[in-house]
């Protein structure tokens, strides 16, 4: 998909180690048509399921899904002022949280599945959003990090809002849905707004990541990140998003294409559980071996 030419958008997404597949889901959308774009803006989302294998896939998927479908249905003319536009995203916010529940309903497989969910609707120059969960989003520039977002991990969130979208969990018992946290703002030309998951953000050091954010162009900048958090962590699904806005809309429009992670951090980190742990285990038992031996060989000179 190719964006119009006032941004640059990259993502990157990582299994990781542990995981044996990837529950995180990114969602990156743009009108083709002119009046729709001008109206609707793009739009960019990122959800990181969780709930088991199939339930943690299947809701970060359908979350998007519904998003996306019901942000498309509102007409063009109720989206013509920043208040409308949160009202509809607060809509398709909804929608989703509904799309959940039926889903849990319909098969019980899915029966206590969730997510997170952080979507940001981009016109012009102004950023508005909704989240809900672990993920992060924030403005990056020359003065710093604006962090739009907060984290809802607390003991008391932790079961309605990190779990985020389930309205159903296991054993049938009701949750109530739920609220999401409005976001606005502003971007400049050269800032770069970031949206991410808590396996990127929880496994980089701060300093670190915004020094690859400045350091790099967005394509690059976002395959590193997410190789870090493999090579540091690895424990958990790594995503993220970044879209570099340019003002003046100066150069060509590009494609959007999801970035490889550095090839050098995977064959680094191949075969390795992440951790202290993981990685002494070996030498534990060679300690153990030689312990064995030593007592084998006392008892045969007896």
């Amino acid at each position: 998909m190719k964006v119009r030419a006032d941004v640059l958008i990259a993502f990157a997404s990582d299994r990781g180690v542990r995981r044996i597949e990837n529950q995180d889901d990114v969602l990156i959308y743009e009108p083709a048509d002119d009046d729709a774009f001008l109206a609707r803006g793009r739009m960019l989302a990122l959800a990181d399921g969780m709930g088991g294998t199939v339930a943690g896939a299947e809701a970060s998927r359908v979350a998007l899904r519904s998003l996306l479908a019901s942000w498309l249905d509102a007409p063009l003319d109720m989206l013509q002022d920043g208040d409308s536009l949160k009202v509809r995203l607060r809509d398709a916010f909804a929608a989703a949280q509904r799309a959940l529940d039926d889903a849990a309903m319909d098969n019980h497989r899915l029966d206590g599945m969730g997510t997170t969910l952080t979507a940001i609707v981009h016109r012009g120059a102004r950023v508005i959003g909704v989240h809900v969960g672990d993920s992060r989003a924030l403005v990056i520039n020359e003065d710093g990090a604006r962090w739009l977002t907060t984290l809802h991990t607390t003991a008391l969130d932790s079961s309605r809002l990190t779990r985020a979208l389930i309205a159903r969990a296991s054993g049938g018992v009701d949750l109530e849905p739920a609220e999401p946290e409005l976001f606005d703002t502003e971007l400049e030309s050269g800032d770069r707004l970031l949206v991410m998951s808590d396996g990127l953000w929880r496994a980089i050091p701060e300093a670190e990541g915004l020094a690859i954010i400045h350091s790099c162009p967005p394509r690059e900048a976002v395959a590193e990140l997410v190789g870090r958090a493999r090579a540091i962590d690895g424990s958990d699904n790594a995503s993220i998003v970044v879209l570099e806005y340019r003002g003046d809309g100066a150069g060509t429009s590009e494609e959007v294409v999801e970035s490889a992670v550095n090839e050098r951090v995977l064959r680094l980190t191949a075969g390795r559980v992440p951790g202290r742990i993981g990685a002494a285990w070996p030498w534990a038992l060679f300690a153990l071996g030689l312990v064995l031996l030593a007592v084998a060989s006392w008892l045969w000179w007896r």
